[in-house]
């Protein structure tokens, strides 16, 4: 009735006033979907006062969160696990944020217990059904470390490759790109390794030295020597004191009898550089 009154006569004084009624009667009956439901009508009506609509945000986010711990504290009762009353709280409110909160809530309480195949199927869903959400970075990093320390190297590559292709031009899809590419060559998958530098140093900014400077050990190791000596004199031109660069360059430079004239000018920023010369000291 409240809810209608202020939907029909939103530019009265007593909308306010109804609208507020309203939304304190659901919040007394738990009703979080009543809530959910009736805070969008509201929002949705231009028409309601600024502060009114201000406040019915407020609202919203305030009851989202007594609505995600009620229902936990209820779901976590019923079945006697936190991990499964949150995936129970999650499955009765497809759709919502309550749901993609929900999701989350289990995949940090299956993290605190260490159960980890948990971890990896819930981490999953969430990605799958929510895959917008702003939990992608940190449930992705956590699945691939936890996969690299149990030693599925393969797998834990693969996540950190998601890491990198969901999260764009962020940082952490650069981070996601440089593990990923390091677990590439410890199983000694070049091909795999120089996929993962290269977006890296796409991505990379002022990071993008370290990524080509990786990217050549990869070609090197793959035995192509032209590619590993362009992409090396190509990370030093980002970091002249790149010292990985410089390494990769020192071999070719030997595998192929180069003059050593032509290398020691090459290398000079870095044998010069003063991190060198304290190393040398």
């Amino acid at each position: 009735l409240f809810t209608a009154f202020a939907m029909e006569y939103p530019t009265t004084k007593d909308a306010p006033v109804a609208g507020k009624l309203a939304l304190d009667g659901l919040r007394q009956l738990n009703d979080f979907k009543g809530i959910e439901e009736t805070t969008r009508k509201f929002l949705s009506n231009g028409q309601l006062p600024a502060t009114f609509l201000a406040d019915v945000r407020k609202f919203q986010a305030e009851s989202k969160g007594e609505a995600l711990g009620e229902l936990a504290l209820q779901s976590s009762a019923e079945t006697g696990d936190v991990v499964e009353g949150l995936l129970k709280v999650a499955s009765e409110n497809k759709g919502g944020d309550i749901a993609e909160k929900a999701l989350y809530g289990a995949f940090t309480a299956a993290r605190e217990k260490k159960d980890y195949v948990k971890e990896r199927e819930i981490g999953a869903k969430l990605l799958t059904d929510y895959p917008k959400t702003a939990y992608t970075s940190d449930v992705l990093a956590t699945i691939a470390r936890h996969s690299a320390e149990a030693g599925r190297f393969p797998e834990a590559a693969q996540w950190y490759e998601q890491l990198g292709q969901r999260m764009g031009q962020d940082g952490t899809a650069y981070d996601g790109w440089m593990a990923a590419g390091r677990l590439r060559m410890v199983l000694n998958d070049y091909p795999g390794a120089q996929k993962d530098f290269q977006a890296a140093a796409n991505v990379g900014g002022n990071r993008r030295g370290e990524a080509l400077a990786l990217l050549s050990q990869s070609k090197l190791k793959a035995r192509d020597l032209a590619g590993a000596k362009a992409t090396a004199t190509q990370a030093l031109g980002v970091d002249k004191t790149n010292p990985q660069a410089a390494a990769v360059l020192a071999e070719v430079a030997a595998t192929q009898g180069e003059r050593p004239d032509v290398l020691a000018k090459a290398l000079a920023p870095v044998v010069n550089a003063p991190s060198s010369q304290g190393e040398d000291s």
